[in-house]
This record gives structure tokens, C-alpha cells and sequence, in this order.
């Protein structure tokens, strides 16, 4: 037998094929996709000198790093940090309008769309900078940390670099997303590159696109928003707050108790289902009946089940570990490691985590995946809900700490492990038809990842047991589409992927 069709060059290169199928058609488009990435989650970023490190082992004292680094002198770090997220508006708004121009199926004239996207960019640039030049030369005597640089202000083209490195990974991502998107505008001026985005069709793995008349137009404003309201909610609690930032200063300087988290999680979840509720239209009498159904117990037990499995695996090699390193060093000297204190359970207060996961679930299975599967097929459609429901998170998974090495780590950490656990959560709602095991199973999930529990499984190793399990339950028990997606070429699709 020839290595070319050995089991393993067979899936090779079916998974090759597959993620090319996932790819836009135009790789030129691909700039668009970055950039407004890039953009859209950059005002999250630092926007300032890396603060100095405050305390031992190089950690950040939060509380003392609220109350005592200032950017510029006079101007405390929370309201820097609020004059960004106020100035950076456009550059989110820029973002946004990416995404839309990458969904939506009719354009118009796409150079005008993409030039609109420029010109918030680069407002929403000249604004922060314009206020960080501002404070630079206003600042007196040797108080500023931007006092490092060569002069105190400036003044000649020169420092313009050093003012790009000490604005940190904000304005470097910003600037990236900027530069991409005009490349593109400048291929699709010269006729190299077309909008509305598209992704090739396969007919031999019967995977066909809808005619473009034929498109949902409402996901091309459904995607954008959903994804722009967690930094839109922000924007909105970030300047209720700021007269109280400005009042109490010692409030906002210290971490934020467990319970404004919660409450902040909460009223997410009713901002997502309102809009969801909105935007679902007419359907919404059948829509909600339909997806929310109770199904069959043994699903509900799966959906709870197979995740915390999936979470014992790694405390279990962890003990494995340490058992084996003390068998053959430390047996004299030390006791055994207790197999116990390895494994945890969330508590009872973390089922609050199932409101959100409830929400997310709506959107995302029980009304985008079946628009998606029905457009893209099953595996691509699947795999496309999991980028959108990633991009949803981009928001919220940056912080003003992280380099740019650990933003870029962040993006393929969450696209990875989120992609891998939507065949999952796919699985349970097609096969149940019902949202509501993919509700147990994501409120599960997220439990245990943000739950305070003895050992934490390292993404590195999450990823793998996902798909693992997303590929056995496709591959054992494959799903069968309801009503007029029960059809033989699906099933055939299904055997020919897997």
C-alpha cells in the first residue's frame, strides 16, 4: 500500500480540504477578516507605558497600581484608561463595520464601505494619541514615566517611534488592523480583490453555497452587533462610572468583588436576550417554543457529564505525576500525594453561570447554527458558528496586561478550544432538538474553567480532549437533521468527513 493512500494521508488530506473550504474564496480577503480584528480589539489593549512592577516575582499590586502609577502626571490610570475607551470609539465602530462588510451580501460600492472603515480608524488613532501628545508635552518636570524617553515632548520626528512603543500593544494592533484594511481597499480599488466575502464551494464533499439573492441578510446585521455589544455595554458602564471614578477613586482601585462580576454577567445576559428577542422578529412565537423544548433525559445527563469528565482527565495524569516523582524521590522524606485534593467540583453559587450560557445559546445554536449548516453545510457550518461565537468573546478575553506575544496566543487559544467545543455543543442540540443539554453543558464548562477549583486543565491539553470528544459523538452517533435536513446526502456528507 502506497503512502498516499495510507489512513492517515487519506484524513491529511480531507483536513486540508476542509480547511480551505473554511477559508474566503479571495485569500486577499483575509486582510479584511484580520484587520477588523485587529480593530475591533484593540481598544481593550494597553494604551500606556508597561506600569512599573510594584511588588515582588513580578506580579502587579492592583490595588496599589490604581491609587499610585499615573501615565501623566495628575492623571491616574483609571482615567486614562476611560479617556481611551471614550477616544477609541471610532476604532471599535471601525471594526464593527468590518465584520458587517464581510457578511453582508450587498454592498453597494464596497470602496466607499471600506473608506468609511479608514476614516474611524484613523479618527478614533489621531484622538488618542492627539490626547496622549497633549498630556506628553504638558507634563512637568521628570514625574511622567514618558520621561524615560529622550525628551519630554515631541518635537521632531525622531521621537515618533518611542511615542509607538510607549503607547504598548493598543496602538500597535490599531495601527496593524489600519494598514490591513488599506491594503485591502487598495486591491479592491485596483479590481485584485472583491467584496462581499465568500467562501468556496466543494460539490464533492456536498458542500454547496446558497445562490447570493438567496442569503440571510439579517446575519449580516445579527453577527455585527452581537459581537459589539459586550465592548458597546462597556463603553456605556465605563462613562456611567467615571463621575463616581473621579468622586471615590479608592473604589475603582481595588479588585472588583466576586459579586459585581456576577451582577455585570447578569445584566450582559438580559442586554443579549433582548437584542436576540428583537432580532429572531416574528419568528420569535415558534422560535423559542421550538429550541427550548425539554428533551429526552439521557441528553441532559450527557450534557453534564461528558464535560466534567473531560475536566477530570488532567488532574488524574497531575496526580499520576507527582505519585510517580515521589515513589522514586521523595519516599523517604515526604508523605504520598492525597488523590483527593486533585479533583473538585464547582459550587452550588456557580449554577448562575447557566443564565449567560442560556443566552449564548439561543444565538448561537438555536438560531445562527441552523441558518449556517443550512447555507455552509454541517462540518462548515459548525466550524463558522464557532469562529463567530470566538470573535464574540475577543472582547472580553484582552486585557491592558497582556503583551502583544499573549494577545496573539490569546486569539488562537480561544479560536481553538471554542471551535473544538461547538461540535460538541452541536452534537447535543441536533440530536436532542433543543438548546437546552448545549445550556448544561456550556454552563458546565464555564464552572469549571472560572471556578476556583484544585487543578485547572492547561488549554493546551483542553483542546485536544474536545475535539476528541466532538469527533467520537460525530463519529459514533452521528446526528440526524430534523425536517428538511433529514435527507440522505447529509447523512452521506457526515460518512464521507468522518
Amino acid at each position: 500500500m502506497s503512502d498516499e493512500s495510507s489512513p492517515v494521508s487519506v484524513y491529511a488530506r480531507r483536513l486540508i480540504v476542509f480547511l480551505r473550504s473554511v477559508l474566503p474564496a479571495e485569500p486577499a480577503q483575509l486582510l479584511l477578516l484580520a484587520g477588523a480584528t485587529f480593530l475591533f480589539m484593540s481598544p481593550e489593549l494597553r494604551w500606556w507605558p508597561d506600569p512599573p512592577r510594584l511588588v515582588a516575582g513580578g506580579t502587579i499590586a492592583l490595588g496599589r497600581l490604581g491609587r499610585e502609577y499615573e501615565p501623566f502626571p495628575g492623571i491616574p490610570l483609571f482615567l486614562w484608561a476611560s479617556y481611551v475607551r471614550l477616544l477609541s470609539l471610532p476604532i471599535l465602530a471601525a471594526g464593527a463595520v468590518g465584520y458587517f462588510a464581510c457578511f453582508r451580501r450587498s454592498l453597494g460600492n464596497s470602496c466607499r464601505t471600506l473608506l468609511w472603515i479608514l476614516a474611524c480608524a484613523v479618527t478614533g488613532l489621531l484622538a488618542v494619541c492627539g490626547v496622549a501628545f497633549f498630556f506628553w508635552r504638558s507634563a512637568p518636570g521628570s514625574h511622567s514615566v514618558f520621561s524615560s524617553v529622550a525628551s519630554r515632548s515631541i518635537e521632531s520626528l525622531r521621537d515618533l517611534p518611542s511615542l509607538f512603543v510607549e503607547l504598548g500593544p493598543g496602538l500597535r494592533f490599531a495601527s496593524a488592523g489600519l494598514l490591513m484594511v488599506a491594503i485591502f481597499t487598495f486591491l479592491v480599488w485596483t479590481r485584485r480583490a472583491t467584496l462581499p466575502m465568500r467562501l468556496p464551494s466543494l460539490p464533492a464533499h456536498q458542500i454547496t453555497e446558497a445562490p447570493p439573492d438567496a442569503a440571510p441578510r439579517d446575519l449580516a446585521v445579527f453577527i455585527p452587533v452581537m459581537i459589539g455589544l459586550i465592548p458597546l455595554l462597556r463603553m456605556i458602564t465605563g462613562l456611567v462610572a467615571m463621575p463616581f471614578a473621579l468622586w471615590w477613586p479608592a473604589l475603582f482601585a481595588t479588585r472588583r468583588a466576586p459579586w459585581i462580576v456576577g451582577l455585570e454577567s447578569v445584566v450582559d445576559a438580559l442586554f443579549f436576550a433582548a437584542f436576540v428577542f428583537v432580532a429572531i422578529g416574528k419568528e420569535r412565537r415558534e422560535f423559542f417554543p421550538r429550541c427550548a423544548r425539554f428533551p429526552k433525559a439521557n441528553y441532559l445527563v450527557l450534557a453534564g457529564l461528558l464535560p466534567t469528565a473531560v475536566f477530570q482527565v488532567w488532574p488524574l495524569i497531575s496526580y499520576l505525576r507527582d505519585r510517580i516523582v515521589w515513589a522514586h524521590i521523595h519516599q523517604v522524606f515526604t508523605y504520598p500525594p492525597n488523590f483527593p485534593s486533585y479533583f473538585g467540583l464547582p459550587r452550588l453559587s456557580a449554577l448562575w453561570y447557566l443564565l449567560p450560557a442560556f443566552v449564548e445559546e439561543i444565538a448561537w445554536r438555536g438560531y445562527l447554527q441552523p441558518r449556517f449548516i443550512r447555507r455552509y453545510g454541517l462540518w462548515r457550518g459548525i466550524f463558522l458558528v464557532g469562529l463567530v461565537w470566538g470573535a464574540f468573546h475577543f472582547s472580553s478575553d484582552f486585557s491592558s496586561y497582556m503583551s502583544d506575544a499573549q494577545v496573539l496566543i490569546g486569539i488562537a487559544a480561544r479560536l481553538a478550544w471554542i471551535v473544538a467545543f461547538s461540535y460538541f455543543l452541536a452534537w447535543l442540540t441536533i440530536r436532542s432538538e433543543s438548546i437546552l443539554p448545549s445550556t448544561i453543558a456550556h454552563g458546565v464548562y464555564n464552572m469549571f474553567v472560572l471556578g476556583a477549583l484544585p487543578t485547572h486543565t492547561p488549554i493546551w491539553i483542553l483542546v485536544p480532549l474536545l475535539a476528541l470528544l466532538g469527533y467520537a459523538v460525530f463519529r459514533f452517533w452521528p446526528p440526524v437533521m430534523p425536517g428538511e435536513n433529514s435527507t440522505p446526502e447529509l447523512r452521506s456528507e457526515m460518512d464521507t468527513a468522518t
